[in-house]
């Protein structure tokens, strides 16, 4: 199989994993929203509010540190790897993690709207979405070129 087709379906594998990952957060996100605006979910506690301002706050801002800073790390272990299929499992794996991190700080979000009934965590998790969506997979980073 030649280089290019490789990186056709690396990009094509990344994009459904990412594809899937979106579409989950913002189906979680709708469940929520509707679940608090039709009155169904109507907890109030302002101190559990306060604490998960500090904890959404600061878990959102080391999810995105921390999920570009380990893609970076696993994309440099990818020129040590012999194989192609070492490689591409790597790049695979590097994205993955990446994605799964910024995943989890929309969660904590929307558990934090869900348990305060603060809309305010809810736009919170559309900013980390948005984040997630521009770190979709584009074909020009997948020409695996001489590597």
């Amino acid at each position: 199989m030649e280089k290019e087709d490789i990186s056709k379906k690396l990009f094509k594998e990344l994009n459904i994993i990412h594809l899937s990952l979106l579409v989950m957060q913002i189906f979680f996100g709708l469940v929520t929203f509707f679940l608090i605006y039709s009155g169904f979910l109507n907890l109030q506690d302002k101190m559990l509010e306060i604490v998960f301002y500090v904890l959404t706050a600061s878990y959102t801002l080391a999810a995105i540190w921390a999920s570009n800073h380990f893609f970076s790390i696993r994309i440099r272990s990818v020129v040590t790897k012999s194989s192609i299929d070492e490689k591409i499992q790597e790049i695979k794996s590097a994205h993955i993690v990446k994605y799964t991190i910024l995943e989890s700080a929309s969660f904590i979000s929307f558990v934090a709207c869900m348990l305060t009934s603060n809309f305010l965590f809810l736009i919170s998790a559309a900013l980390i979405v948005i984040i997630f969506i521009l770190q979709k997979p584009c074909i020009e980073k997948f020409n695996l070129g001489e590597n």
